[in-house]
């Protein structure tokens, strides 16, 4: 009776630890995925809270509307809209940095990272023979225009409410008139790295548009504006301070100096049968300013 008791509690001990087993690893990779899933959807959201950042910008930001077509990559024109577009890309990429989820460098990107943030090759349509390609975090697109992902070597361009493809012409006319009718576009890119070897090294997008209001336009503060910087004395990198004007003084008095009446004081001893002396003491002063004399 003992041994067929102890040989049926071997059998369901040697069953629950081969269920176990087979269980144990499928379960283990269902939790991983459920935090590894929930990690690359928290850093696509925060990528898509950047580029909508940088679009709320964009469609407030002077010179953003300029048309350098006919202008040389070095001109005034070229270097304000360039300008611009940095400082709406560094809206965004401000944003990433006090979150410091996703990896922001792109000189020297940390393989190590979770989330790196991928760069974007761009030119900019002037008239010079050979534009200089520049490498971006976040792609600011006017209407018409396109950047190229290094990672893909895929094309993104801001064309879709003008009904052209990425290998279609870029339109003609300028860009005033484009970005009152066509929205901007922020376009941005994370290569993600996961525990689970099917979203190992996914690429994350995230973009916005936006329309640009109506805002004046003019040259930017004179100590970041190229042209200002160019033709006048070196520029502080902030705007001075104001100091405040030094509080009121008011005069020190005088010492009151007694004046000797040498006619007022011989007259006195005429007049008087003993001798006069001086007195140089202010409280004998009298009201024209004399010494009075005894």
């Amino acid at each position: 009776m003992q041994t067929e008791l102890a040989k049926q509690f071997s059998e369901e001990r040697g069953a629950t630890i081969l269920e176990f087993v087979l269980v144990f690893p499928l379960l283990l990779v269902i939790v991983f995925g459920i935090v590894d899933v929930s990690l690359m959807l928290s850093t696509e959201s925060i990528l898509d809270e950047a580029v909508h950042r940088s679009v709320e910008q964009a469609v407030i930001m002077i010179n953003l509307d300029l048309d350098v077509r006919h202008e040389l990559s070095d001109s005034y024109s070229t270097r304000r809209l360039r300008l611009a577009r940095e400082k709406v890309a560094q809206e965004g990429l401000g944003f990433l940095d006090r979150v410091r989820t996703i990896q922001t460098s792109l000189e020297e990107p940390d393989i190590q990272a979770r989330a790196q943030l991928l760069p974007w090759n761009f030119t900019e349509t002037t008239a010079t023979a050979n534009p200089e390609v520049t490498k971006v975090g976040l792609l600011v697109l006017r209407p018409g225009e396109c950047g190229t992902l290094i990672r893909s070597s895929a094309v993104h361009c801001n064309r879709a409410t003008l009904g052209t493809g990425t290998t279609a012409q870029a339109p003609i006319q300028a860009q005033k008139f484009l970005m009152e009718r066509h929205p901007i576009k922020v376009i941005a890119a994370v290569e993600y790295q996961s525990y689970l070897p099917f979203l190992q090294g996914k690429i994350l997008l995230a973009e916005a548009y936006a329309y640009r209001q109506a805002v004046p336009q003019g040259p930017f503060a004179a100590w970041e504006d190229p042209q200002l910087l160019d033709e006048g004395p070196p520029l502080a990198t902030q705007p001075p301070e104001r100091t405040p004007f030094p509080a009121p003084k008011m005069p020190e008095e005088e010492e009151f100096q007694c004046v000797v009446s040498w006619a007022k004081c011989l007259v006195e001893m005429q007049n008087s049968n003993v001798g006069a002396q001086l007195r140089p003491i202010n409280e004998d002063v009298d009201g024209d300013g004399f010494c009075d004399c005894q």
